[in-house]
């Protein structure tokens, strides 16, 4: 962790998330992730194909924000002999297809030191498989993790729903920050 931060500060640049080798978590980590003041990590060990959250260590939920990917990405398909990109692509617009259609985030990840040779034409159809989807939001970790951060912070007062004129009323605590925030109602009862 250490040796990565003064990496990025010969660039004058602050990392504001960690992924650690492998995906590897534990609460030690956790702590150290707190102790130099990152602002999310990310790894699949811990859960993955979810909703950021914030993990609990030692009886208290930590302030560092645990972003869960999908667990698999091109290179573990390539480091086992797997080069078919349209087998590759396919799965992964699969997962998107997936996760898109239950309303659950999608996030992906590569390594940055794999070799690109005919993995870009992959992303650039997995890319294109999101972005033919409608009200998909594309961010960075950073991005998302200062917006789930206020989302977090939002204290709804009264919140209720006409079933007859369809329509949503809420209240949220005075000071609440609610640009880009949003509600969502979906229907699940069984239809006849």
């Amino acid at each position: 962790i250490d040796k990565s931060l003064s990496y990025f500060q010969k660039f004058a640049h602050r990392a504001e998330g960690f992924a650690a080798p492998k995906g590897i978590w534990n609460s030690g980590f956790q702590g150290l992730l707190e102790e130099r003041g990152f602002f999310y990590s990310s790894e699949f060990s811990l859960d993955y194909d979810n909703f950021p959250f914030y993990p609990a260590i030692a009886g208290r939920f930590s302030p560092v924000l645990q972003i869960p990917i999908h667990p698999v990405c091109i290179g573990l398909y390539t480091a086992s002999g797997i080069r078919d990109s349209q087998k590759i692509g396919d799965y992964f617009q699969e997962v998107i297809l997936a996760k898109y259609g239950h309303n659950l985030p999608v996030f992906l990840y590569g390594h940055p030191n794999e070799n690109l040779e005919g993995k870009l034409r992959i992303w650039r159809a997995i890319l294109e498989k999101a972005s033919s989807l409608k009200n998909v939001w594309r961010l960075t970790f950073s991005e998302l993790a200062k917006w789930w951060k206020k989302r977090y912070g939002l204290e709804v007062e009264e919140l209720s729903f006409d079933m007859e004129s369809r329509s949503l009323s809420y209240k949220v605590r005075q000071g609440c920050d609610i640009k880009d925030i949003s509600f969502c109602i979906h229907d699940t009862r069984e239809r006849a």
